[in-house]
């Protein structure tokens, strides 16, 4: 099965319509079981299952990392079941480190990171996260934000990344649930194509998490702890 499938449409473009095909990104539901207990039910791309089930708990708070994990299983039809050692209350958040980074490089990985997606670029219709640290990276899509950087934090967890030596870069919106997932995953700096909301802005800077929003590779914007800048 593809990432996506060709449907023939009608293009209205110059003043006319003709026929013409498009490719249209796959979507697929999914459950999440965690010992024995239905957690959530939602919709993703299909694919990158257990990076997916792994990154969720992670992000939530209930997971305190790969070690936890007894065992993680995907069916065909997207059903993810997990047995770990988890959390019953989602653990509290914590003062994120500080992490040294150069505005040069973060803007130029920031244009490379939004050149990198053919899938978007064929179909318009995924987000993409990008976890990066000290000699190595990982990066997932999906059509859901939250889901691409559950996927990218569950695959970097994988790879044993250090989550407080990595930084992210998402072509999503900074809205308030997903700064939630940054720093309950204990990573100290975001980058967005897109901008923040002010409730983001607002728990950044309470807990020392750095956020950058419309960067590119000649711009971009600080909104909070301008303390670990350069």
């Amino acid at each position: 099965m593809g990432e996506s499938v060709r449907f023939g449409i009608l293009r209205w473009e110059g003043g006319g319509a003709r026929p013409a095909e498009d490719d249209v990104v796959r979507e697929a539901p999914y459950s999440l079981w965690l010992n024995g207990a239905l957690l959530e039910r939602g919709a993703c791309s299909p694919g990158g299952w257990e990076d997916l089930a792994l990154g969720r708990l992670y992000t939530a708070g209930l997971l305190s990392g790969t070690a936890a994990v007894r065992s993680l299983s995907a069916g065909a039809d997207g059903t993810l079941r997990v047995e770990a050692e988890a959390q019953r209350i989602p653990r509290p958040f914590a003062p994120l480190p500080g992490l040294a980074w150069e505005p040069e490089i973060l803007m130029e990985a920031a244009g490379r990171f939004l050149e990198g997606s053919p899938l978007f670029r064929s179909t318009g219709g995924v987000h993409s996260a990008l976890l990066t640290w000290p000699g190595g990276q990982c990066r997932r899509e999906d059509i859901g934000r939250h889901n691409a950087v559950n996927k990218a934090v569950g695959g970097a967890l994988r790879m044993g990344a250090p989550m407080g030596e990595s930084v992210l870069y998402t072509s999503g919106r900074l809205p308030l649930s997903v700064a939630e997932q940054v720093i309950r995953a204990g990573i100290p700096v975001v980058v967005s194509r897109a901008a923040p909301t002010d409730a983001a802005v607002q728990l950044a800077a309470r807990w020392g998490l750095t956020i950058i929003g419309f960067a590119r590779r000649d711009r971009m914007n600080l909104y909070t702890s301008p303390e670990h800048s350069p």
